[in-house]
C-alpha cells in the first residue's frame, strides 16, 4: 500500500505525519520526496524482522511471536526506499476490540517519523471503533507519540515486566475519523 494511493485515512495521515516530521516549511516547499510502502508481512520477511528487532536476536519467544504474527496475517511492515524499516502487529481479540501488540522501528530508522506513520496505518486496519495499545512506563518516546496521535491513557498493568508497568492506551472512534477523512478527501479531490 502506498499512503497516497490507499483509501481509508492514508493521504491525510501521510501528509499530517510529513508535517510533523519535516515541518511546515519543508512540506510547503515540496520536499516530501519518497513515500513509505506499507504491506502485510510475508514468510520471507521473518528473518529480516528478527534481524531488525534487537529483542528477537536474543529471545526465541519474540522470534516465535514474529513468526506466528506473520503466519496469522497480523504483521505489517513499513518499507522506505526498498528497505524494511519497521513492523507492527495488530490483533483483534482484545475484549472484542483491536489492539496494536507491537510497533518496532529499526534502531537506525528511529526519529524519522516511521513510528507515527505505522501507528496511523494500523489504525486503518482496525476492526473496531476503539483501538487499544500499550507501552512500558519507561518508554516515554512511545507515550509521547501515542498522545500526539490522540490516544488517551486507559489503565496500567503491573507485573508483566518487573519494575516497569505497562500503560494501556485507547484511541476512540478510529473508524469515524477514517470516514470523515475519506469524506474530506472526496470533497477536495
Amino acid at each position: 500500500f502506498r499512503p497516497g494511493l490507499v483509501g481509508c485515512c492514508w493521504t491525510a495521515s501521510f501528509y499530517f505525519c510529513s508535517l510533523l516530521v519535516l515541518g511546515a516549511d519543508a512540506f510547503r516547499a515540496g520536499r516530501v520526496i519518497a513515500e513509505p510502502l506499507f504491506r502485510q508481512a510475508a514468510a520471507n520477511d521473518i528473518s529480516t524482522l528478527n534481524d531488525l528487532d534487537q529483542i528477537a536476536r536474543g529471545s526465541s519467544d519474540r522470534r516465535d511471536f514474529i513468526r506466528n504474527a506473520v503466519k496469522d496475517g497480523r504483521a505489517w511492515v513499513i518499507e522506505f526506499c526498498g528497505a524494511v524499516v519497521g513492523y507492527g502487529v495488530l490483533s483483534h481479540g482484545f475484549f472484542g476490540r483491536s489492539f496494536i501488540d507491537l510497533i518496532h522501528i529499526a534502531e537506525t530508522a528511529r526519529s524519522f517519523g516511521y513510528g507515527p506513520l505505522l501507528v496511523a496505518f494500523l489504525e486503518c486496519q482496525s476492526h473496531s471503533n476503539d483501538l487499544f495499545t500499550s507501552t512500558n512506563e519507561s518508554n516515554s518516546h512511545m507515550q509521547h507519540i501515542l498522545e500526539k496521535l490522540g490516544y488517551e491513557r486507559s489503565g496500567v498493568i503491573y507485573n508483566l515486566d518487573p519494575g516497569d508497568p505497562e500503560i494501556v492506551y485507547v484511541k476512540r472512534s478510529v473508524h469515524v475519523r477514517k470516514e470523515i477523512t475519506a469524506l474530506d478527501g472526496a470533497k477536495t479531490g
